[in-house]
């Protein structure tokens, strides 16, 4: 099954810029007489922000997880993979063990399947759930000592400059391209 889900998470990753290239078709699918070289680019999972079944962050774990099976997360996100920062107070808040997850991940096909057992099987607030919302939304804002992390990480991503980014989720956006 896990064959399957890398190659659905495969076709979700391409974009018009990375898409690869047939001999004869652009980037944009006209025909061309010269074959068009194709391009690798880092596969970033989904915002923060995007939620299912009422959590932010599911599903860019659920993206994380698939892209650790395949073998294609990032260097650079596997310190924070499961066992640090939005991925394990996701799992805590959520009360699953991040081993289990994996394998609901591993199992499923579709990111609904993974949905269904999320809704079966977490057992948590409304309140819980939006008290981890406002956490993973804010984090960055409040506290000196996290403030301070936030403008490092802004210097060494070389955006100190933007006064856009207030809080972790936008630097994370930003970082990888969305904002």
């Amino acid at each position: 099954m896990s064959y399957g889900a890398g190659i659905a998470f495969e076709l979700l990753a391409v974009t018009q810029d990375v898409r690869p290239q047939m001999p004869g078709i652009d980037r944009i699918g006209v025909f061309t007489k010269y074959p068009v070289p194709m391009s690798i680019e880092k596969i970033y999972p989904r915002s923060p922000l995007e939620s299912m079944a009422g959590w932010v962050h599911l599903p860019r774990l659920i993206d994380k997880v698939r892209l650790h099976l395949a073998g294609k997360l990032p260097e650079d996100y596997q310190p924070n993979y499961l066992n640090k920062g939005f991925d394990a107070r996701w799992l805590e808040t959520a009360e699953v063990d991040g081993e289990k997850f994996v394998e609901v991940v591993k199992k499923s096909l579709t990111d609904g399947q993974v949905c269904d057992w999320v809704i079966k099987n977490v057992k948590v607030s409304d309140r819980v759930r939006n008290r981890f919302k406002d956490y993973i939304i804010n984090y960055g804002r409040e506290g000196d000592e996290v403030r301070a992390k936030l403008k490092q990480r802004k210097e060494e991503s070389g955006i100190a400059d933007r006064e856009d980014i207030q809080c972790f989720v936008d630097y994370i956006d930003a970082d990888e391209g969305r904002i």
